[in-house]
C-alpha cells in the first residue's frame, strides 16, 4: 500500500508538502485548483457546445431540455449524501495518512452509489412522462415530448453516472485533481461526436435531437465509468480496494459519510426545489423568457469554472489539514481561496456587464428577442459575481471540514426565504419581469455570501467531529 501511495505523491496534492506561508498556501491551492478549472471549463464548453447544438433544434428544444435538467438536478441532490461525505471522508483520512480507512470508504460509497443509482433511477425511467407533464406547464406538446424523451434516458444513465461522481469526489478528496481532469477530457469527445452523429442524423445514424443528445451522454458516462474503473481498482490516487466483504454495507464505515453528506443532500435538494420554482415563475412570462434564462445561465456558468475549481481546492485542503492536525493552515487555505477566487470573478463579472452579447450569441446567434433579454440577465448577475465567489468557496471549505449543517442552513435560508419569495413579488406581484427574477437572485446570493464569510470566519468548523 505505501508503495502505491509513494507513487501517486508526485501527481497530487500532499498536505506534508505545504508550508505555513501564504505563499505556500496559494502554491497548493493552484495546484488542486488548476486541474478542476480545466475540468469545469472542459465541462462548460461541452455544456456550451450541447446547447447549440440543440438549440439548432429551435427553442422548444432548449426549453425541452432545460426542463429536464431542472427535474435531473433535484434527483442529482440526493446523491451528495454520498460524494460530499465521501470526498470530505477520504480528505480527512488522507490527511492523516490513514490510507486504508480512506479505501474502505471508497468501497463503501461505491456499493451505496448503485443502490442510490436503482432506486432513482428506475423510477424516474418509467415515471418520465408523468413526470414532465408535472413541469412542462406551458402546455406545449413539442417541448413535453422532448423533455420526455431527454430525461427519460438520463434516467438510464444514473447508474454509470453515480459510479463517476463518487470515483471523482473520492479521487478528489485525496488530492489527485488530474484524474477526473482526463476522464471528463476523454467523455466529452464522446459526447460530441455522438451528438453530431445522433442529433442531426449523420452518416448511417436517424436524425434523433434531443432524444439523439440524450443517447450521446449516456455513452459518454458509460465511458467514464469504464475509465474510473480501472482509475480506482488499479490503485489511481493511492487507493486499495479489498472486497473481500462483498457488496455488503457496513454502518461503521458508512455511517460518517451519511452524517457528513445527509446535511449536503438536504441542501443541494433545497437549492435544485427551489431553482425549479424559481423557474416556474420565468415559465409564466413565456417560451422566449424561458430560453434566455437558460441561455443567460450557460453564458453565466464561464464564471463559475474558477468558483468551483477553487471551492473544490478548499474541501480538499481543508479536510486534509484538519486530517493532519493543522487546523490553522485549513483557515488560511479557505481564507487564501476565497481572495484569489473574488478577484477572478469580479474581472469575469465586469466583461458580463460591458460585453453581455458575445456571450450570448455563443449560444442563441440569430433570436434578437431571447439575445436582448439574456444580455439583460448578465448585466444584472455582474453586481453579485463576487458574492457568488464567496459563497462557492466558503461552502466547499465548511464541506470539506464536515461542517455541511450551516451550509445547509444559509441555503434555506437564502432559496427559500429570499429568492423564491423576491421571485414572487417582483415577478408576478410587481411585473417586473425576467429582470425582477434574476435581481432576486442576486440578493439570495449577496446574503448568503455574509452569512457564509461570518461562519467560516468563526472557526467553529474546526471543532466538527467526523
Amino acid at each position: 500500500m505505501s508503495e502505491i501511495v509513494e507513487s501517486e505523491k508526485r501527481s497530487k496534492f500532499d498536505v506534508t508538502n505545504v508550508g505555513d506561508s501564504p505563499a505556500e498556501i496559494r502554491k497548493g491551492l493552484w495546484i488542486l485548483a488548476l486541474p478542476a478549472v480545466g475540468e469545469m471549463l472542459l465541462n462548460t464548453t461541452v455544456g456550451m457546445i450541447d446547447t447549440a447544438m440543440v438549440g439548432r433544434l429551435g427553442k422548444e428544444a432548449v426549453a425541452a431540455v432545460g426542463l429536464a435538467n431542472r427535474l435531473i438536478m433535484i434527483v442529482l441532490g440526493v446523491f451528495m449524501a454520498i460524494t460530499t461525505g465521501t470526498t470530505a471522508m477520504v480528505a480527512r483520512y488522507f490527511g492523516a495518512e490513514e490510507y486504508r480507512k480512506a479505501s474502505d470508504v471508497l468501497r463503501q460509497s461505491i456499493v451505496a452509489s448503485l443502490l442510490f443509482a436503482l432506486i432513482l433511477g428506475i423510477p424516474s425511467y418509467f415515471l418520465a412522462r408523468p413526470l414532465m407533464e408535472l413541469v412542462v406547464v406551458t402546455g406545449d406538446t413539442i417541448v413535453l415530448q422532448g423533455a420526455t424523451d431527454y430525461f427519460r434516458i438520463m434516467a438510464a444513465s444514473f447508474i454509470f453516472l453515480f459510479f463517476n461522481l463518487t470515483a471523482s469526489g473520492a479521487l478528489r478528496g485525496a488530492g489527485d485533481m488530474s484524474a477526473p481532469l482526463v476522464v471528463v477530457a476523454l467523455t466529452n469527445v464522446v459526447n460530441i461526436i455522438g451528438n453530431y452523429f445522433l442529433i442531426y442524423g449523420k452518416g448511417p445514424f436517424p436524425e434523433w435531437g434531443v432524444y439523439g443528445a440524450a443517447i450521446a451522454t449516456l455513452l459518454s458516462r458509460a465511458v467514464g465509468t469504464i475509465i474510473y474503473a480501472f482509475m480506482i481498482f488499479g490503485g489511481r490516487g493511492g487507493f486499495h480496494i479489498n472486497w473481500e466483504g462483498g457488496l455488503r454495507i457496513s454502518k461503521k464505515i458508512i455511517a460518517p459519510v451519511f452524517k457528513i453528506g445527509i446535511p449536503a443532500a438536504v441542501e443541494q435538494l433545497v437549492m435544485r426545489g427551489g431553482q425549479f420554482a424559481y423557474y416556474f415563475i420565468i415559465i409564466g412570462l413565456g417560451t422566449a423568457a424561458q430560453a434566455a434564462h437558460e441561455v443567460a445561465i450557460n453564458a453565466e456558468s464561464l464564471s463559475f469554472n474558477p468558483g468551483f475549481g477553487f471551492a473544490l481546492a478548499a474541501t480538499t485542503m481543508v479536510g486534509q489539514f484538519l486530517g493532519a492536525n493543522k487546523p490553522d493552515l485549513a483557515m488560511k487555505s479557505g481564507k487564501e481561496a476565497a481572495k484569489i477566487t473574488v478577484t477572478v470573478m469580479s474581472i469575469l463579472g465586469l466583461l458580463f456587464f460591458l460585453f453581455p452579447e458575445p456571450f450570448v450569441r455563443l449560444f442563441v446567434p440569430d433570436d434578437q428577442e431571447v439575445i436582448d433579454l439574456a444580455s439583460m440577465c448578465l448585466r444584472i448577475v455582474a453586481v453579485s459575481e463576487p458574492f457568488f465567489a464567496v459563497v462557492m468557496v466558503y461552502a466547499g471549505a465548511l464541506r470539506g471540514a464536515g461542517d455541511t449543517f450551516w451550509v445547509m442552513v444559509y441555503t434555506i435560508v437564502g432559496v427559500w426565504g429570499l429568492r423564491i419569495g423576491l421571485a414572487y413579488l417582483f415577478v408576478i406581484v410587481l411585473g417586473y419581469g425576467l429582470a425582477g427574477a434574476w435581481w432576486a437572485m442576486n440578493i439570495d446570493i449577496i446574503v448568503r455570501a455574509f452569512l457564509l464569510w461570518r461562519r467560516f470566519n468563526s472557526g467553529n468548523w474546526r471543532h466538527v467531529k467526523i
